[in-house]
């Protein structure tokens, strides 16, 4: 990375900590908080200067998966140690940002995803301004940006001056995914893989066993196509597309529905981009699809009405599994799945621009449940949950809607949609092969949260969270690097 003039250095690191100090003097009590502040300044300002900023980020990926969430002061809770490496490298983000400014605006003004991606700050901005909890929502932005500091702007910029390459950061996320595997395995065997010992499955480094498996989804495609991304005769090499074919395994046994479905859509665009289907075959897809649906709705209703099947028992297998997917009547899952998508709708409604303010549905949507729809899992004081029944909208899609309103919603598809198109720029571009096909594969990691997040929110998740950005910040970097290569030529 570039340094910046001594004299803009010097200016920066003076109004830097000059906030923590008038914090100390203004606030007292929180002189704590300023003090730790104006330490972390200091010390990410002179990481930066020495250039020892990549170390901080191998330190974040290796430890990302194994961090433990621990109990702080006023019943706060921290991940650890992913968060304080996170917040740190957002602080050395900051110093790049400022000296590299004019150099990332020539880079940035013509990628989709720094659009939408901005746009969907800017939401969030905007409806935190006129949040009905400010602070819950300024603490929720907060981390959201942090994480898009690092994983969109900071690592891509490791990737551009080659201090630390996208390949090696993959590849020791690997090496965490094969431990959790094998971790995973020896955790359900004594249960003999029952489906209601799923909870055990990661803990503690992963609080819920679909965050866990959500997070496996994003990295499954890219280890299964790595022999096409990394061509080179090291027998190691074998390693990624092994711990690709076990992570399918652990995810059969996760029993994440809403993992499961994500896969199989990722590896239906996959077979569709390699068949080279066009918009024609698309179209085709949904009419013939939708003539099914209509053709059998019948047959369909009756086993939405009528299904046995539930994912909560304890005998049930993973056909039973499958099977509950469609029971809308008496799996508690799916009962309480739209008790909260009912309640986001009708948040949405009371506000439908504003929103009630990021990161409040957990706290806004108690009032808005129809005893007629919640079930005993339901949620009525947020401050005292029993594990496994909290949670939020169980939507990315809705959260949104419910807390930043229309616009917010429309970021987020916005978002899905810059992902398209990068895509798309750097599959049409002169990058070679195997660019191409880490493009494809990180885009397809992406893309089994397009559909995990219609059913499940894990954005604000320290595992799951970074990972998922650092997928978008490396299509980022390739549909840059793409674009450079198109003028260059």
């Amino acid at each position: 990375m570039q340094i910046g003039s001594s004299a803009n250095n010097k200016l920066i690191v003076g109004v830097l900590l000059a906030m923590p100090i008038l914090a100390i003097l203004l606030l007292q009590e929180l002189s704590l908080v300023a003090m730790l502040g104006m330490l972390l300044i200091v010390t990410s300002a002179f990481v930066y200067q020495i250039n020892w900023s990549k170390y901080v980020g191998f330190a974040l990926i290796v430890s990302l998966f194994f961090s433990v969430e621990m109990p702080l002061f006023s019943g706060a809770a921290m991940s650890l140690p992913g968060e304080p490496l996170v917040v740190f490298l957002a602080a050395i983000g900051c110093y790049s940002l400022l000296n590299n400014f004019s150099a990332d605006v020539a880079d940035f003004k013509s990628q989709p995803l720094v659009w939408a991606v901005g746009s969907l700050i800017l939401v969030w901005v905007l409806t935190t301004v006129l949040s009905t909890m400010a602070v819950v929502s300024t603490k929720y932005i907060a981390v959201n940006l942090v994480y898009i500091l690092v994983a969109v702007y900071l690592f891509p910029k490791f990737y551009s001056s080659k201090e630390i390459s996208l390949i090696s950061i993959l590849r020791i996320l690997s090496y965490a995914s094969l431990f959790f595997a094998v971790y995973a395995i020896i955790n359900l065997l004594p249960y003999r893989f029952n489906p209601g010992a799923a909870a055990e499955i990661a803990l503690p480094f992963f609080k819920d066993h679909t965050i866990f498996s959500a997070t496996l989804s994003l990295l499954i495609p890219t280890f299964l196509l790595w022999r096409f991304i990394v061509k080179s005769p090291e027998k190691k090499d074998w390693l990624q597309p092994a711990v690709g074919m076990l992570l399918l395994v652990v995810l059969v046994i996760s029993t994440s529905r809403a993992a499961w479905l994500s896969i199989i859509v990722a590896g239906g665009i996959f077979v569709f981009i390699k068949l080279n289907g066009g918009i024609k075959t698309i179209l085709l897809f949904i009419v013939v699809s939708v003539s099914l649906v209509i053709w059998n709705w019948k047959s369909i209703e009756s086993q939405l009405l009528i299904n046995p099947y539930t994912s909560t028992s304890a005998e049930g297998g993973l056909q039973e599994q499958v099977l509950s997917v469609t029971n809308l009547s008496s799996d508690i899952s799916n009962k309480e799945r739209l008790n909260r998508w009912k309640s986001a709708l009708r948040m949405a409604s009371d506000k439908p621009f504003t929103g009630f303010g990021p990161g409040t549905y957990q706290f806004q949507y108690l009032p808005y449940q129809r005893e007629s729809e919640m079930t005993y899992i339901s949620v009525t004081n947020p401050f005292n949950t029993i594990v496994g029944r909290g949670g939020s909208a169980h939507s990315e899609y809705l959260l949104l809607l419910s807390e930043s309103g229309i616009f917010g919603l429309l970021a987020w598809i916005g978002v899905q949609v810059a992902l398209i198109i990068s895509f798309l720029r750097i599959h049409r571009s002169r990058l070679s092969s195997q660019e191409k096909y880490l493009g494809l594969a990180l885009f397809l990691g992406c893309i089994t949260f397009t559909v995990h997040s219609l059913f499940n929110n894990y954005l604000n998740t320290v595992q799951f969270g970074i990972t998922w950005w650092l997928l978008v910040g490396g299509l980022l970097f390739l549909a840059i690097k793409a674009r450079k290569e198109e003028h260059a030529g």
